[in-house]
């Protein structure tokens, strides 16, 4: 989805195993609400056979930084970008 990030954590399943969980989300700013940024989560899954392609790897105390701002960190394209890799 645009302007959705991506996170890849490696989580423990319920039979042991390391497992990849891919979750996608948003992260704004509101001015309506109590609170400065707003986190929805869009979708979470695990990840069994190929990663989503993305554009590098961002901290995310760095990303709220950055949303804080109102700005987006920037897209990385370089074949030798940091991408989430599979347990």
């Amino acid at each position: 989805m645009e302007g959705d990030n991506f996170a890849a954590l490696p989580v423990v399943d319920q039979a042991g195993r390391l497992v990849l969980y891919g979750i996608m989300f948003s992260l704004d700013r509101v001015s309506s609400l109590p609170v400065q940024l707003h986190m929805r989560v869009r979708t979470a899954y695990p990840i069994d056979d190929k990663i989503p392609a993305t554009y590098g790897v961002v901290r995310f105390r760095h990303l709220v930084a950055l949303r804080m701002k109102g700005k987006k960190p920037p897209r990385i394209v370089g074949a030798h970008r940091k991408r989430p890799k599979l347990p």
